[in-house]
Order: structure tokens, then C-alpha cells, then sequence
């Protein structure tokens, strides 16, 4: 049963456009479903829209106005949908002609928006469509969503069956309507502020900015900010807020956000809990959420621990590491982690969950485009002989005297302490030690992800590098199996050879690519989002124009898009 207001409604939200048939079953539908990912921009929403109405029964299907904001897994997500029945051929509802998929994340939009602007609708067509705009990985949520409306057709008497086989896979969604235009401010009232404020571990920052909390030392201002010295602290206040449906981002170390300028309607989470615990005697480290990365690779290190020195420098919080699981020279945090502590925002539970469960890969994991949970402590097990692990990353052989035969075999340790000072003597000589009073430092480190392609187009800009540059600089084009017939290349081999070279575009730029290193794109003081997007497209579609390959940026953004 649907019901309009504060009570229950039957809907499943729909990743991807649909045109088809009335008769489509639920299993059809859901594969159209793709990954999106979340927005953390501005939550004003224009609401208005019609709202389906099932009778209980199988009754029938009566369209009732309503303003309504649809909420999906408490994460006030920018996402929306509204459908309304057209009762007879070429009756079309208000608005038609006025349907906005602006915000849809995928580009064939415009093509649905041709097939549904015009009255050509035949009955039995149904069309089904979310806003979003970078959005989230809904295929397995259910719950509330919160995001902009628009309205949407169904059209025919293959509505009944669609709906009844959406609720018998799904069950029933929850939701909770806001008034027009709902802001942060709109559902964030003195009372929840307060009782915020008095909970153990949490103070609130009425004046810090995301500028202040990201290494780029970019972004705007929150609503509010919490600071959460204790893991209990951030399980519940994200619990307060995500009760209420008050948008929110939890911020770490903040190496890995591109946030936009101005006011930004969400409360920000900062996780300072930082607690490090060693135990000598198995080598389990166990590190809070909130605890430098470095810090957790210094103290392992002067304890004799090994297996993350390779990660040393590596700005950002521990948190963040399984995440899109950080790696450098040969090394992943996939390697040494066992498990992470998640809060579970559908549930509210706490719980220790492995590794094995997040499906690590190159910088991804299934937390990376989700705000399901949130990492509130992550367990490692290193090694207890004083060694690294292997050395397999040819840069970091030389610099430690490995001759290329050992570094094939990739069996070749060394002591921790050696191989930690040598990977910071490399990222320093990189820009990618963050120093204050170094603007080469003030980036998100590496900008953006090693291609991973197929051999084909590896082959083609080897020969495209060799017909240009000649065929000695073609055999030097870093290339490595990546597994399952991929290949991955390097993103700032391609970067200066599209004609990028350090500190592009030159003085006086605000935003520019680092002097010392072209993978880092770097604030030169007082740079804005738009120009750190700017200079990001205008590197990622030359690469393109050269060498047919997408460079993918790594950080999340939060209220900018780089399309």
C-alpha cells in the first residue's frame, strides 16, 4: 500500500532512465540500476510533484498532488523520484514539456528527454527516472532519499504489476516529507544543536571551514561542524543527525576532498579519535579513525613492525586507508589490513567487519561511493622481524642499492627504519610531504588514478609515443600487468608527455600542477574549487585528445563536478 504524508510508500528508486513497457518485472528493472555516487553539495531541494497512490488490494492507481521529498538510507542523498499516472493516451500530466533530468548523472538524459518531451507516450509505456547528481551505489539500499523532484511517467495498467513486484522483492520504504526548499537549517534546529552539544567526546566548531579541513585548503563553510574526540562520540552524533535526516560529511584528515567555495548546506563530522595501539607480541596494530597515517607508520616503524614504511607521508587519517585502500611503492593497505570497525548508518550498529568483506582492488573498495557506513577504527597485521615487505617498486630499489635481479624477484626486504626514510626522501623530492609553508604540498596528492586498460590501447599509445618522440622513448613508457588482461599505465607519464610539464599553466596561476611532481594539482594560495576543476578537466581531456585514454581524479568531491 502507498500512502501520502508521513506514512509508508512503495517505491523503488531506479538508477538509470528507463523506456520500456509496462509489463517490465522487477528483475528487468533492477539491472538497470548503475553505481552512482554521493553528492555532499547543497540539500535545497524544490519539491513539488505528484506522488503514486496504490490502493490496497490491487485496487486501482489514482494520482493525488502532493509535495513530497523522498528520503533513501537516512544519508540525505542527492537523489529523487516522483512518478505520476497519466490516465488515457495523450493525456498528459502538468509539467509535461517541463521535465527536468538536468541533474541525471548519466549523459544519455538527453535522449530519454527527446523520447518523453513530445506526446508520442503509447499506453503501457512506462518511464522511470531518478535525479541525481553524483549520488550513491543504491542497488542495495532501501529507506529514505532526500533530493530534487521532478515529475515522471508511468503510464498504463502495467503500473499494478510493476509496483506489487517492487514491494514483494523490496518490501516497504520508509519516508518523511520537509517543506519546500529544505535545508540543512530547515531540519537542523536549536534543540538537536544542543543536544549535540552535550554529548561526551563532541564540541561543536561554529566558524571552522573545509579550507581549514583539507589538505588542498579548499572549501567552504558548513552549517556546523562537530568535532568527535572518541569513536562513541561520532557513532552518536552521526546517529542524531542521520535520525533528524540532516545531511552530513564525516571529514578525516580531508587529504582526499575537493569541496566547493560558499556555504554548504551539511553539518560536517570531524573524527579526531586517534588512539594507536601496539602489540609487540603478534604484531597487531589497531588505529582510530581519526590518528595521522604517519603517525600510525612512525610508531610501527620505531617499534619494529613492518609491512606499511612503503606507505610512509601519505597524508590523511587512518580511517580513510581502507577506503579507496591507499598504496605507493608496491605497497596497499590491502596487504597488511584484517579488519575495520564500521557504524552502520541503515542500522546504527557498531561492528568489527574483514577485510575481505570491503572488495579491495586498486584504490577501491565497496566503502569508497557509499555513505552506508563510516570507518570508525581500522586492525593491521604487521610483521614482528624489523623487516620491510618485499621491495617490488623499481624507484625505491635503487634508491635502497636493490640490483634489478633481486628487484625481479621481488623477494628483497630491508630494515623498516631505512626503507621508511627513504620512501620520504622520494615524496619530499615529489612535493607529496605536506608542509605548510609549501604550496607544492597543498593538494590532494595524486590527482588522479594509473589507467587501467586493455593491452590494445596500451599498444596504441606506445606507437603513438614512438611515431612522436621515437621508438627509445616509446620502450621507457611505464606499462605493468594489472591482472585479468589489463595493464596499468602511469597517469603522470601520460600527464607530461600531452604536454603538461610542472607547474603548468605557469606564475600567477592559482591552481596549477605541483613544480616538483605532474600528478599533483595544487592550491598556489588562494585558488577556488572552480579552479582546481578547471585546471583537473583541462589536464584529464588533453590526455585524451592525445592518447585516447580518460584519466578518473581519485579524490570524492563534495557540492563540484568535474563535468
Amino acid at each position: 500500500m502507498c500512502v501520502i504524508g508521513h506514512e509508508t510508500v512503495l517505491l523503488e528508486v531506479l538508477g538509470d532512465p528507463l523506456l520500456g513497457e509496462g509489463a517490465l518485472v522487477c528483475e528487468e528493472l533492477t539491472e538497470c540500476v548503475s553505481d552512482l555516487r554521493l553528492n555532499g553539495g547543497t540539500h535545497e531541494r524544490d519539491v513539488h510533484g505528484d506522488l503514486v497512490v496504490v490502493g490496497e488490494g490491487g485496487g486501482g492507481v489514482i494520482a493525488s498532488d502532493t509535495d513530497v521529498a523522498l528520503e533513501v538510507d537516512r544519508g540525505a542523498l542527492d537523489v529523487g523520484v516522483v512518478v505520476e499516472v497519466c490516465g488515457a493516451v495523450g493525456q498528459c500530466a502538468d509539467g509535461d514539456g517541463a521535465l527536468d533530468l538536468q541533474r541525471l548523472a548519466d549523459h544519455r538524459a538527453d535522449g530519454l528527454r527527446e523520447d518523453i518531451e513530445g506526446e508520442n507516450l503509447e499506453e503501457d509505456d512506462v518511464c522511470a527516472a531518478v535525479g541525481c547528481g553524483e549520488g550513491v551505489d543504491l542497488a542495495r539500499l532501501g529507506g529514505e532519499v532526500l533530493g530534487d523532484v521532478g515529475p515522471v511517467f508511468l503510464v498504463g495498467e502495467g503500473l499494478m504489476d510493476l509496483l506489487e513486484g517492487l514491494i514483494d522483492r523490496y518490501g516497504v520504504f520508509g519516508t518523511r516529507c520537509h517543506e519546500d526548499k529544505t535545508t540543512v537549517n530547515g531540519v537542523l534546529d536549536s534543540s538537536l544543536t544542543q543536544e549535540i552539544a552535550v554529548v561526551d567526546g563532541a564540541e561543536l566548531d561554529p566558524d571552522v571551514t573545509f579550507a581549514d579541513l583539507t589538505t588542498l585548503h579548499i572549501g567552504g563553510k558548513p552549517r556546523l561542524a562537530v568535532r568527535c574526540a572518541t569513536t562513541d562520540a561520532v557513532a552518536q552524533v552521526v546517529r542524531m543527525l542521520d535520525d533528524a535526516s540532516v545531511p552530513l560529511l564525516v571529514v578525516g584528515g580531508g587529504s582526499n576532498l575537493v569541496v566547493a567555495d560558499g556555504e554548504l548546506d551539511v553539518v560536517a563530522v570531524i573524527i579526531e579519535a586517534d588512539d594507536v595501539t601496539l602489540n609487540l607480541a603478534n604484531g597487531v596494530v589497531v588505529a582510530e579513525a581519526g590518528a595521522e597515517w604517519d603517525d600510525v607508520v612512525s610508531l610501527s616503524v620505531d617499534a619494529g613492525l613492518g609491512g606499511i614504511e612503503c606507505l610512509s607521508g601519505i597524508p590523511g587519517s587512518a580511517g580513510a586507508t581502507p577506503v579507496q585502500n591507499v598504496g605507493a611503492y608496491g605497497v596497499e593497505i590491502s596487504d597488511v589490513l584484517t579488519r575495520v570497525q564500521l557504524l552502520d548508518r541503515g542500522t546504527g550498529e557498531v561492528s568489527w567487519v574483514d577485510a575481505s568483506s570491503l572488495e579491495l582492488a586498486y584504490r577501491y573498495s565497496n566503502l569508497k561511493f557509499t555513505n552506508r557506513a563510516v570507518v570508525l577504527a581500522i586492525e593491521l597485521q604487521l610483521r614482528d622481524d624489523g623487516l620491510s615487505a618485499p621491495l617490488r617498486f623499481g624507484e625505491l630499489a635503487r634508491r635502497l642499492a636493490v640490483s634489478e635481479q633481486e628487484n625481479a624477484a621481488g623477494t628483497v626486504r630491508r630494515p623498516v627504519a631505512l626503507v621508511r626514510e627513504a620512501v620520504l626522501e622520494l615524496r619530499r623530492a615529489k612535493g607529496m610531504v605536506v608542509e605548510t609553508t609549501d604550496h607544492d604540498t597543498w593538494s590532494a596528492g595524486s590527482f588522479f588514478t594509473n589507467p587501467i586498460v586493455d593491452p590494445a590501447l596500451a599498444d596504441q599509445v606506445q606507437a603513438r609515443v614512438a611515431a612522436e618522440r621515437g621508438e627509445e622513448e616509446a620502450a621507457r613508457m611505464p606499462r605493468y600487468p594489472a591482472g585479468e588482461g589489463k595493464e596499468k599505465l602511469s597517469a603522470a607519464w601520460l600527464i607530461e608527455r600531452a604536454g603538461f610539464a610542472k607547474g603548468h599553466p605557469g606564475s600567477g596561476a592559482r591552481a596549477g600542477l605541483s613544480t616538483k611532481h605532474t600528478l599533483a594539482l595544487t592550491n598556489r594560495g588562494d585558488a577556488t574549487s572552480e579552479d582546481l576543476v578547471a585546471l583537473a578537466r583541462e589536464i584529464r581531456d588533453g590526455v585524451y585528445a592525445v592518447f585516447g585514454v580518460r584519466l578518473v581524479p581519485e579524490p570524492v568531491w563534495v557540492g563540484v563536478e568535474i563535468d
